[in-house]
C-alpha cells in the first residue's frame, strides 16, 4: 500500500474523533465576549443602580402628605373593594373606582392598585409606582442620545439622580412623578419620530400623550 493510501486511512479514523470532541464540548467551555460593555453603558448601569437605592430607600418612611393620604386611601379603597366613590361634578356614589376631576385621572389608582396587589397595602407601595417612574426616567435618558448625543445623555441622566425636585416628587404618592415620565415620552417620541420617520417613535408619542390625559385629567 502506497504512502498516499496510508494518509487517507489515518484521515478518514481520525475524523469521527474530532466531530465527537466537537459534540461533547459543553457550553462552559465557549468564551463570553464583552466587545459590548463600554463606559457609556457601565455609567448608566451605575447612574440606574443609584436610583434605584435613592428611590426605594427607606421609601415608607415619611409622615403622607395630605394629597398622599388622599390618594392611597382612595386606592386602598379601590383595592378592598370597600365603594364610597364619588362620580364626576356631580358627586355620585359608586361601588368602585370612577373619574373624578378633583382628583385627577384613574392611572394613579391603577398602578396604585397593582402595587397593592404585589406588595400589600403601606406607605411606601402606595409611593412604589412613583418611585418606579423616577427611575424609569433616568433609564429613559438613553433614549435621548440620537438627539443631544452620548455625552449629554448621560449627563442629563445623572442631573435627573441628583435633581433634589425630582427625586421628591419621584418619592411621592401624587400624579406628578407619572405625568412627568410620560412627558419625557412623548417628547422622545416625538423628535425620535421627526428625525427618523420610523414608526415605534410615533406609537411611543401616542401612547405617552394617551397615558399622560389618563393620569392629570
Amino acid at each position: 500500500m502506497t504512502t498516499p493510501d496510508l494518509t487517507k486511512k489515518r484521515l478518514r479514523r481520525a475524523q469521527p474523533i474530532q466531530v465527537r470532541r466537537r459534540q461533547s464540548s459543553s457550553w462552559l467551555d465557549r468564551s463570553i465576549a464583552f466587545s459590548w460593555l463600554n463606559s457609556e453603558l457601565i455609567g448608566y448601569v451605575m447612574l440606574i443602580a443609584l436610583s434605584v437605592f435613592m428611590h426605594l430607600w427607606q421609601l415608607g418612611n415619611m409622615a403622607m402628605h395630605h394629597d398622599e393620604s388622599i390618594h392611597a386611601k382612595y386606592s386602598w379603597q379601590f383595592y378592598m373593594g370597600k365603594g364610597g366613590f364619588q362620580c364626576g361634578l356631580n358627586s355620585a356614589q359608586s361601588d368602585t373606582y370612577c373619574y373624578n376631576p378633583v382628583f385627577h385621572g384613574p392611572t394613579l389608582y391603577l398602578s396604585t392598585y397593582l402595587s397593592y396587589f404585589l406588595f400589600g397595602a403601606s406607605d411606601a407601595t402606595a409611593r412604589l409606582p412613583m418611585a418606579v417612574a423616577g427611575i424609569a426616567l433616568v433609564a429613559s435618558c438613553w433614549m435621548l442620545r440620537p438627539l443631544i448625543g452620548k455625552r449629554a445623555a448621560l449627563l442629563s441622566a445623572g442631573l435627573m439622580v441628583l435633581s433634589p425636585t425630582l427625586l421628591y416628587f419621584t418619592r411621592f404618592a401624587r400624579h406628578d412623578a407619572l405625568a412627568i415620565l410620560f412627558t419625557f415620552w412623548l417628547m422622545v417620541g416625538v423628535f425620535r419620530f421627526w428625525q427618523s420617520g420610523h414608526s415605534r417613535w410615533l406609537n411611543l408619542a401616542m401612547a405617552s400623550l394617551a397615558l399622560l390625559w389618563a393620569t392629570h385629567e
